[in-house]
Formats: structure tokens, sequence, C-alpha cells
């Protein structure tokens, strides 16, 4: 599900806010499930498509079409009642709360927060980077439902900086910026560089 809202995100140039904000909102509607079964595929792609609906209208200027959900992304296999009934029925089990920061929000404004520390051209590879980063984290539900969103997206930019100096040949990461990464992650160095070794792990 993860690998397809990233294509289906990618193919209709929707931000990367909106791919986070709907995997925000399947977790939080999975989260208030009990289940005893295993998930059916069907359950899940109505629920990924609803998700994507809702994302789409609270985050994008011009937010997907019923008719494009319908037609292109649901490939007619999902009447617009049901997907309709599925965005009502994850709306009530979230408490209609749209409102959800994940490690891929925190990521994203935090990467804004040191641009100012970064030249432009390195902030440009940089920047792709972090987006890389936290799309692949996105697989691992335990580092999404688990792990401190702070310490995670921190760590992302850490990841992404050293291999920003890899690529560049260049010292990016000084005392400044690295005493930067542990306050907005709210947490101490040993911590980010344990997360930071997760992430280069499935890096």
């Amino acid at each position: 599900m993860v690998d397809w809202l990233v294509e289906v995100t990618s193919a209709y140039d929707r931000p990367d806010e909106t791919f986070y904000l709907t995997l925000g909102i399947m977790d939080a509607y999975f989260q208030k499930q009990s289940r005893s079964q295993v998930l059916e595929l069907s359950e899940l792609h109505i629920t990924g498509v609803s998700s994507l609906f809702l994302a789409s209208k609270y985050e994008d200027v011009y937010p997907l079409l019923m008719r494009t959900i319908y037609e292109k992304i649901g490939h007619k296999k999902l009447s617009k009642n049901l997907i309709l009934k599925k965005e009502q029925e994850i709306l009530i089990a979230i408490g209609y709360n749209l409102n959800i920061v994940t490690t891929g929000h925190l990521l994203l404004a935090y990467t804004k927060l040191i641009e100012s520390m970064l030249s432009k051209d390195d902030f440009t590879f940089f920047k792709s980077m972090c987006s890389y980063l936290g799309k692949m984290i996105a697989h691992d539900s335990n580092l999404q439902t688990q792990a401190d969103p702070k310490i995670m997206a921190s760590a992302c930019l850490y990841v992404g900086i050293k291999i920003t100096e890899q690529i560049k040949s260049k010292k990016i990461l000084s005392k400044s910026l690295q005493a930067k990464l542990i306050e907005l992650s709210c947490s101490d160095k040993k911590d980010l560089i344990v997360a930071a070794k997760l992430i280069l792990k499935m890096a």
C-alpha cells in the first residue's frame, strides 16, 4: 500500500504532505479497529483510496476530484458510494481529526528550518534525499507507530546530511548544525545516532 501511494501521489503530482497525511489517516484508523483476523486486500484498498481522498481535500490547493479517484485511481473497481461511505467511517473512527502530525510532516518542517544553514546547491540535493528517506521509513510500521517522530525526523536529516557529504565530497555537518538537529529531536545525541543507524540499515 505504501508503494502504491508513493506511485499514485507522484503520478498525480501531489505534495509530500498529502502522502504523509494519507498514511497518518490510515494508521489512526487502523489503530481504532479491533481485529483478530488478517486484513483483506480489498478492505486495505478501499481504506487507502478513501484516506488519499481525505488527505487531498485537506492538504492540496486543487484536491483530487471524485471522478479522478473513481475512474483513474480506483479503476472503477470501487463505487463512489463505497468510497464516500468509507470516508465517513474513517472520519467517525478518528474523531474527525485530520490534523495528524507524522514523522514525514516533521521532516518537511525541519528541512525548511535548516535551509539557511546550507548552500542552495547542497540544499536541493539534501532535500531530495530527505524526501527519499522519509518515504523509505514509511515502509516500516514500527518506525511509523512506535518510534518518536521528532527523533526519527531529525535522524532522517542527519542521514541525509551524511549522504550529501559523501556524494558532494565535502564537509557539511558543522557543530551548529549538529546542535540544531539534537534540539529538533528533543533528545540527546545518543538517541539521534541510534535512530540514524536504523535508517541507514534500511537504506
